[in-house]
Parts: C-alpha cells; sequence; structure tokens
C-alpha cells in the first residue's frame, strides 16, 4: 500500500483533480464501473486526494433543456473557478471534449506548476478517435491510451505518450464465476453489435446446445440492453465472457470490458490480435482467430471444468498487473517525472516527444 512519503508530489498539496465522463444525468449509476470510477478511487488509494469534475453534467444542468452545447460555455468557466479554488497539484482529463485549449492554457498561465495528464481509452487507432486523442496528447505533459506499440509511438509527435492497460478495483466491480456451481450463461456479451454480430452468431449456430446470453446495444446514445447491478450480477454468473472486437485490434488494446471480465472472474475469450496474452501472461484467457476455433476450444475447457482455473489465473494476473492504484502511482509518476517504486513491465510502452 502506498504511503504518502513514497509519492514524488508535494506533501501540501496532493490534490488530483479528474475532469470528464458524464455519471449523474446520463447514466445515474448504470456505469458505476467505468474507467472514470476507477481511476478516482485508485489515486486515492495512491495517497491523493481525488476530485472529480464532469464537463457533460455540468453543461447538461446548465443549459435549457439539457442542451448541451448551449452549457459548454458554463462547463468552461466552472471548471476555471474549481482549478482556482482547488489549486490541485495536477489534472487529469479523460475525454472531456467540451473543455477548451483556451481553458486549458488559461489555467497554465494562472496555474504554472500544476501537471497536465490526459488518459483515454477509446481505440486510437481508428480515424473517428485519432484527432481527439493527439488533440488531448498536445495538451497534456503526458498522456496515457489502452494501445501500445506502434498505433501509440506515432503520437510521440504530438507530445509523451504512454501505455496503460484498463484498470480493475475489486471494491467497485468484483465476483468469482468461477467458484460457482451453477450458472446463468455458458458466453456472455454486452455491447453494440456492429462488427461483432457475425462472430456471436456464427457461435451460436456451432453451439446450438451452450446458453448464449448476448445483450446488444441498438444504438450509441441508446439504452444499455443491461447495465448497472443487473450487468455484474449477469457477468459474474457467466463461465465465458466474449471480449468480441470491432476489427483487428493493435498492441494491447482492448475496451474496458475487458477489466470487467476478468473482475467479474469469467473466463475471457480473446481474439488474437491485440496479444494480451503478453500483457496478462499465459493461460489467463482463452485466445482465438475466428468462431471456429472460439467453439472448439471453449467446448473442451467447458466440458473439462478447466475454465474454471484458467479463469482464476487470469483474475489474479489483471488484479497484479492492472488494478488501478499501480496504474494511479505510475501516472503520478510520469508526471513528476520521477519513479517511485518499481514500475511494471508494461510502462515500457512509453515514447517521448
Amino acid at each position: 500500500m502506498a504511503t504518502v512519503t513514497e509519492l514524488p508530489f508535494d506533501i501540501d498539496n496532493r490534490r488530483v483533480l479528474l475532469v470528464g465522463f458524464s455519471e449523474r444525468y446520463k447514466y445515474f449509476g448504470q456505469m458505476f464501473y467505468a474507467t472514470f470510477q476507477m481511476m478516482r478511487n485508485g489515486f486515492i488509494r495512491a495517497g491523493t486526494g481525488a476530485y472529480l469534475f464532469s464537463d457533460r453534467d455540468t453543461a447538461d444542468f446548465a443549459a435549457p433543456l439539457a442542451i448541451r452545447q448551449l452549457g459548454k460555455i458554463a462547463a468552461n468557466k466552472k471548471l476555471l473557478t474549481l482549478v482556482d479554488e482547488l489549486e490541485p497539484v495536477a489534472i487529469g482529463l479523460m475525454h472531456c471534449d467540451l473543455i477548451t485549449d483556451q481553458t486549458i492554457e488559461q489555467i497554465r498561465r494562472v496555474h504554472p506548476k500544476v501537471s497536465i495528464f490526459s488518459y483515454f481509452i477509446d481505440p486510437i487507432h481508428i480515424d473517428l478517435q485519432h484527432d481527439r486523442f493527439a488533440r488531448f496528447v498536445s495538451l497534456s505533459d503526458v498522456s496515457f491510451a489502452t494501445t501500445a506499440g506502434p498505433a501509440l509511438a506515432k503520437f510521440r509527435k504530438y507530445g509523451n505518450v504512454g501505455f496503460m492497460p484498463n484498470p480493475i478495483d475489486p471494491t467497485v466491480f468484483f465476483a468469482r464465476s468461477f467458484q460457482r456451481d451453477h450458472h446463468q450463461h455458458d458466453f456472455f456479451f454486452a455491447g453494440k453489435p456492429k462488427g461483432r454480430d457475425s462472430l456471436l452468431t456464427e457461435l451460436e449456430g456451432l453451439l446450438p446446445s451452450r446458453n448464449c446470453g448476448f445483450y446488444m446495444r441498438v444504438a450509441r446514445g441508446s439504452k444499455f440492453a443491461i447495465g448497472g447491478a443487473t450487468y455484474h450480477t449477469v457477468l459474474g454468473r457467466s463461465k465465458i465472457a466474449i471480449n468480441a472486437a470491432v476489427d483487428d485490434s493493435p498492441y494491447f488494446y482492448s475496451s474496458d470490458r475487458v477489466a470487467q471480465y476478468f473482475s467479474a472472474g469469467c473466463l475471457v475469450a480473446q481474439p488474437n490480435g491485440a496479444k494480451l496474452d503478453e500483457l496478462y501472461g499465459p493461460s489467463t484467457m482463452l485466445s482465438f482467430s475466428d468462431a471456429q476455433e472460439l467453439a472448439d476450444k471453449a467446448e473442451d475447457l467447458l466440458q473439462s471444468g478447466r475454465w474454471k482455473e484458467i479463469a482464476r489465473h487470469g483474475q489474479e494476473r489483471a488484479v497484479a498487473v492492472s488494478n488501478s492504484e499501480l496504474i494511479a502511482r505510475y501516472m503520478i509518476d510520469r508526471c513528476a517525472d520521477q519513479q517511485s517504486f518499481d514500475w511494471p513491465a508494461w510502462s515500457n510502452e512509453f515514447y517521448t516527444k
């Protein structure tokens, strides 16, 4: 456990302001397990005072009829006021697209000693997200993404960039499916169907006797097919959770569902492309290249019961490799340009401008 003296920040100011995410207005508890919440707890356990500011919620509440763009000016003004009052030692930006470049520039002018970092969990290798991440990198002293390798390295022209795994926090989201005798689903998936439905449909055809719990969100902005505590409960009663990808993911990239699947104690079924077995270690997941290989491997593991041991080992390794306190301490060190503890192996994925 981290202590105050182990951290590189000024002992008299350990306040960290985390900016981003919409919790109260849009999701209202449906995503209590979101990365933003995991990292808040991680920073607290790392010995800092973590304060939250949602640009989206602030804009929604400030605008007539909750028209977000009309509340954008108010959100930026509120952030400036909060920074003046709080005087944080560091500010973390996560997908806070409503915060303008001018606001960040003003914060730097008024508070020249503050460290600004960003962290990004969307796929930076696709065109839609490239410019978003590049903007945050250019605004920050250091930035982190859940993508590694060449796909991350190319952003070094905008600033310092490093890899971070999708964080796990057992106090927020945890179950031990591998300890259960009775399960609700043999296979589980929750998310948007685009780019994934063909794999899931083919798997159902290959294993018609298996119970598949596939919860599909109809479209962006629509209500989740499953969320909140129900998502946690059903996932924790599923044997194999499929981390189906939209496309061929780059090195180490996955959506944050991989952390939720490990946390629930399921056997994670993971496409080969991202090479996540190199991140979490051998015998931690079921790797596959197509639906046929997934069906063959899964059926063997389900019939023998060996899926439980792999799921147990996967959860242990995932918690060790990617717990939110570890990630927060690493971020703090990078912001301070110091090393206060033994960094994990994945910290080698760091590229300076």
